[in-house]
């Protein structure tokens, strides 16, 4: 990249992640990159970054490159996350005491980065715009991500499923870029929890991950506490289940989405 005293040309691949760095003779630093991803510009001023549209990609099918694995991605907070969509960070007050937890994950996403990367980056990319768009249109919070995983926090199990079914109807009817399918388990669960520093910690977060952790990709489960505070949505009554690390059974509810299916794997 060519550098003058006031600015710095920089490149990065699409996931913006400076491999390394060394000084420039006539500059404050130039980026060195690797990885053989379409690349884009960002041109670095002070520090103010202003970035420049990724090329188009010409032939996904034969993209090959390193794969960013969701199962060693680390936890980014909402906030980061939501930047990454061009969006701000809700500005709402975090919801205190008895909340409902909507957590979600991507099945089989770690064998489709593995085989796909740059495809699955656009995929993701879009599944996080639906996910975003869906739970803060539903009166929800992202408050922690973690590789393909979100989690969301709404003060009534009624806005949580209404979030939930239109997500997974959205997902079902957008046009993935072959060979990648996307499909996301959900699980949502109403209890008490403590916030800090804008996350919550307590055992009915860990009670929604291990409820979701049981479900299939396109399935919305509810715990028991989460299906006597919302009766008025269609169940299907899953029976009573010992989940890892806990030490009480769960009873689970599967949520019938119209225009969706409904038959799964036993969880």
């Amino acid at each position: 990249a060519r550098a003058t005293a006031i600015e710095s040309e920089v490149i990065v691949n699409p996931w913006n992640r400076r491999v390394g760095q060394r000084r420039s003779e006539s500059s404050r630093f130039r980026f060195v990159v690797a990885g053989p991803f379409s690349t884009q510009a960002i041109r670095c001023v002070g520090l103010r970054y202003i970035r420049t549209p990724p090329a188009p990609m010409r032939d996904p099918a034969s993209a090959r490159g390193a794969p960013m694995d969701s199962a060693s991605t680390p936890t980014r907070h909402a906030d980061q996350r939501q930047r990454t969509l061009g969006r701000e960070p809700t500005k709402r007050p975090m919801p205190l005491g008895q909340v409902t937890f909507l957590f979600t994950d991507l099945e089989g996403s770690t064998r489709q980065w593995e085989a796909h990367p740059e495809v699955m980056h656009l995929a993701v990319s879009r599944h996080d715009e639906l996910m975003v768009d869906s739970i803060e249109r539903c009166d929800g919070i992202v408050f922690s991500t973690a590789g393909d995983s979100f989690a969301a926090v709404f003060v009534r199990v009624s806005d949580a499923v209404a979030a939930a079914t239109e997500i997974q109807q959205r997902i079902a009817d957008e046009p993935w870029l072959k060979p990648i399918d996307i499909k996301a388990r959900m699980a949502i669960h109403y209890g008490f929890a403590n916030l800090r520093d804008g996350n919550y910690f307590g055992s009915a977060v860990n009670r929604a991950a291990r409820i979701m952790a049981t479900g299939h990709g396109g399935q919305l489960l509810l715990s028991d506490d989460a299906r006597n505070e919302y009766l008025e949505v269609e169940v299907d009554d899953l029976g009573l289940h010992y989940l890892k690390d806990l030490s009480s059974p769960e009873h689970i509810w599967q949520v019938r989405i119209e225009g969706l299916g409904s038959e799964f794997p036993p969880l």
